[in-house]
């Protein structure tokens, strides 16, 4: 029994009033056990697609602690930073060199000012489209996603910018 047999089974239900009453249960008890099933079905498949997400979650939360791709006890790897350290010219570093937090300060800051733009976009999209034909609205909302790229074109290339200073001045530097 789909959707559409249900909504007539109501109209006819509720809307013919020339029925008398054992008319109206026999369509109530024709269709009652369609209905039941149907229902019957739909918390079925609640309950299975709650397992389901349920059982990705879990997945989800436990295998990364089944990942052994760094073993600290390799010996190989304590060999290969001893040769790039002691011998090389390479100095072993800290995650939490100045240059690193500065360029993590500004990556951060030119993807959240890029994201402000993008949603400005969105947003002046939608003003377009609910304009319904008001010729102010329409100029607002052009003005606005011209805005927005001309932005999203400076953020781009800001960080185009930054890229090149950090890889090229900043880390062959030290």
């Amino acid at each position: 029994m789909g959707r559409n047999e249900i909504i007539i089974f109501f109209r006819r239900l509720c809307h013919d009033e020339k029925k008398s009453q054992t008319t109206t249960l026999i369509y109530f008890t024709e269709f009652m056990p369609r209905i039941l099933n149907l229902v019957k079905h739909v918390l079925l498949f609640n309950r299975v697609k709650r397992i389901l997400i349920l059982s990705c979650l879990i997945a989800v939360l436990i295998l990364p602690y089944f990942v052994f791709a760094d073993d600290p006890a390799n010996p190989t790897l304590g060999a290969l930073e001893e040769v790039g350290f002691k011998y090389g010219p390479y100095q072993k570093a800290t995650e939490f060199t100045l240059a690193t937090n500065i360029g993590v300060v500004i990556k951060v800051a030119l993807s959240l000012i890029g994201v402000v733009f993008i949603i400005l976009m969105v947003y002046a999209g939608y003003n377009w489209m609910t304009a319904a034909g008001e010729e102010e609205k329409v100029r607002k909302a052009k003005d606005t996603i011209w805005r927005a790229v001309i932005g999203l074109v400076i953020t781009i290339g800001s960080y185009a910018i930054w890229a090149w200073i950090y890889k090229y001045l900043l880390t062959t530097g030290s």
